[in-house]
């Protein structure tokens, strides 16, 4: 018999599925100087929430055949977006060390669609389980959107505090969290 997945263990899933999120988010924030980003970055706990809400009901109701395949790539696919957008980042901080000025990195809402989808691949697969115990799949995203919302809005306050602090190095240090976030995925 199958047994019941309880509010405790769907928590730690959340959690857990959060953190890169998190590593996202802090980043993104460190380096956000444009005025103009500040909107998004209010939108970004809930961008990176809304999707690792949506990824388990796809998860869920795609066939078994479909998940595999999209299980089997999503390393790759994070792997690929992450040590991009890292990377370009570093390669900008350093570019920027000479004159001591952070150039503006705009966050824009593709830009937090791709690393929305990024962050929230592990999701999907939290999904496909779903499906192989007894859960309450509505109570689950709900938690699951909390936790990740919360712990971006925590990322976001802590990266904004760091950046202004950090400067130029904060390019640096976000590039390399996010290729670090792509390189362990």
């Amino acid at each position: 018999m199958v047994e019941f997945m309880n509010v405790g263990t769907i928590f730690l899933i959340g959690f857990a599925l959060a953190m890169d999120a998190f590593a996202v988010s802090l980043a993104n924030s460190m380096v956000c100087t444009a005025k103009n980003d500040k909107t998004k970055l209010i939108l970004m706990p809930c961008i990176f929430a809304g999707f690792q809400m949506l990824m388990p009901i796809l998860g869920f109701y795609i066939s078994a055949v479909f998940a595999q395949i999209i299980v089997r790539f999503a390393s790759l696919a994070v792997f690929i977006i992450l040590i991009y957008i890292g990377t370009n980042m570093v390669w900008q901080g350093f570019s920027s060390m000479k004159t001591q000025t952070l150039p503006a990195k705009k966050v824009t809402i593709p830009l937090l669609m791709v690393q929305g989808v990024a962050t929230s691949i592990d999701a999907f697969a939290i999904g496909v389980s779903f499906r192989a115990v007894q859960v309450d799949l509505i109570l689950a995203v709900i938690i699951i959107g909390i936790v990740t919302g919360v712990l971006c809005s925590g990322a976001v306050f802590i990266g904004r505090k760091f950046g202004d602090k950090l400067g130029v190095k904060a390019l640096i240090l976000g590039g390399g969290i996010l290729c670090v976030v792509g390189a362990i995925s």
